[in-house]
């Protein structure tokens, strides 16, 4: 269940200095609502919200995201940010979605062309003395020394340290909790720390915050402690060497997952979809998971009690993808832990309904997988029943139940769309907006996110020509190239639905 990616060169932007006609702002660290900005700036709140109608929840802004001043005659109008590709018109965006959608920052694109790095480092106070905090007094002397030496030698450490301990999540831990970030943040590489300070801001559909969120373990461990225990736990030998590699991996699959995860050239798009609805819903799972697979037995045990194993070759020094229709094999542009995790998630859903042979090697490209083997890999993460809906006579049906499930909370929704020349492709159903005429479906692809940049892929950008029996998918609009959204008619979804899986009741 794969497809071939979309490819390019994306036009360079084009910039006028006159486009910018209101002065401007970002919404800084601890500043969730237009109300937190007002105060920040003293202006009327009702004048921030009266200059901002393009923010479609006053009261959920992300750090970075770009603010519009009331204008008073004297504010300077700040250069435009040429960088940032188009945003979908408002008409394409949802008005009422039955379920909220995660990671949908408007910053996703504006940082995307930014030097060296996609997002925009929050604000500082005035610097804490770390050193004196008993929950760094607690961590190893090994620790201690190697944080001191790093924060001395290079400001950008001490930088992204007093970014984690100036998060509001940060006053909220317990100093034991204190002390495993820290030895987290210790363990992490310069890009792990980074997206640990995104992901200390997150928070599940449930609204509860990502870091604290458990798992499906008789202990219910949070992804904190989980993260913690990769940064201390005996790794494989085969894997020895990339402890912080891992870590800070895991720690950016949690913190953006609508952003990093991908199917790379892999005929992946079944078990990566579930690797993102897994990371929507439940990161402590995910993490205790690959902690797992990454330790010294290389094994896991799954929500409903089943062993998951490693797939061959799946952490070779050199990975490559061996494509189904031959020819030369590919490198494999996917990270070590969507290489691991998707293999042995695919190995596992061959094993357990019989396909032959069940094992996988990761250096060869996965054949798919089936919907009884989506639903079959859907019970194993998640300890619950799944079904499959895939009767082409009663696609009504098929599309009432995706709807409720989204509105159950259950979403986002693996569902398989026929892709054209008889092939099919697996995403998640992101949500429904059900007021809009015509009605959307928003999913997400596993051929988007970050592997999409660089390629003729853009928001608002039209894609698929399924109806010209070709295997680009069926037509949709790019609404958001950093997370992988399309957006489709109600009518073309439903036309090419080719089933669903879904809790069973």
């Amino acid at each position: 269940m794969g497809g071939p990616r979309v490819e390019g060169t994306a036009p360079a932007p084009t910039c006028d200095a006159s486009s910018s006609d209101s002065p401007a702002t970002t919404a800084m660290l601890g500043e969730n609502t237009l109300a937190d900005v007002a105060a920040r700036l003293h202006v009327n709140p009702d004048d921030l919200l009266l200059a901002n109608p393009q923010i479609a929840d006053p009261w959920k802004l992300k750090v970075g995201q770009e603010i519009n001043l009331p204008q008073d005659g004297t504010a300077q109008t700040p250069a435009p940010d040429c960088g940032a590709p188009p945003k979908t018109p408002s008409s394409d965006l949802p008005s009422a979605p039955i379920w909220d959608p995660v990671d949908e920052s408007a910053m996703k694109a504006k940082l995307a062309n930014m030097d060296g790095t996609r997002r925009q480092s929050p604000a500082i106070n005035q610097s804490i003395n770390f050193s004196n905090l008993p929950e760094f007094k607690a961590l190893p002397p090994d620790v201690q020394k190697r944080l001191l030496q790093e924060t001395a030698k290079d400001p950008s450490v001490e930088m992204r340290l007093q970014q984690v301990l100036q998060q509001p999540l940060y006053s909220q831990l317990t100093t034991k909790q204190r002390t495993e970030l820290l030895n987290v943040f210790a363990g992490a590489n310069d890009e792990g720390r980074q997206e640990l300070v995104q992901l200390m801001g997150r928070h599940l559909p449930t609204g509860e915050s990502a870091l604290l969120s458990t798992d499906n373990s008789p202990n219910h461990a949070t992804l904190l402690d989980n993260l913690n225990n990769l940064a201390d736990q005996p790794l494989h030998a085969s894997v020895a060497n990339r402890r912080s590699e891992i870590l800070s991996q895991v720690i950016g699959d949690a913190a953006e997952p609508t952003w990093y995860m991908d199917q790379g050239p892999a005929g992946t798009c079944a078990p990566t979809t579930h690797q993102t609805g897994l990371l929507i819903n439940s990161p402590a799972e995910y993490a205790r998971l690959l902690s797992g697979l990454f330790g010294p037995d290389r094994k896991a045990t799954l929500a409903n009690g089943d062993d998951l194993f490693p797939a061959k070759n799946d952490v070779v020094s050199h990975p490559v993808v061996k494509l189904l229709g031959g020819g030369k094999p590919q490198p494999d542009t996917r990270s070590i832990t969507e290489r691991v995790f998707q293999s042995a998630l695919a190995q596992y859903a061959y094993m357990n309904t019989g396909r032959k042979p069940s094992t996988v090697d990761a250096n060869g490209d996965i054949p798919g997988l089936t919907l009884n083997e989506s639903a079959t890999a859907l019970t194993g993460l998640y300890g619950k029943k799944y079904q499959v809906l895939n009767d082409p006579s009663n696609t009504a049906a098929t599309m009432d139940a995706v709807e409720k499930e989204l509105a159950a909370h259950h979403g986002p929704v693996p569902v398989s769309l026929n892709w054209g020349n008889g092939s099919y492709h697996m995403v998640l159903v992101d949500h429904i907006s059900t007021d809009s005429r015509p009605m959307k479906v928003y999913i997400r692809n596993p051929w988007g996110s970050a592997a999409a940049e660089g390629q003729d892929y853009r928001d608002g950008q039209k894609i698929g020509t399924a109806a010209n029996n070709t295997n680009d998918g069926p037509p949709r609009t790019v609404a958001d190239k950093q997370s992988g959204l399309e957006v489709m008619t109600y009518n073309d979804f439903s036309a090419n639905i080719d089933g669903a899986v879904v809790r069973q009741n």
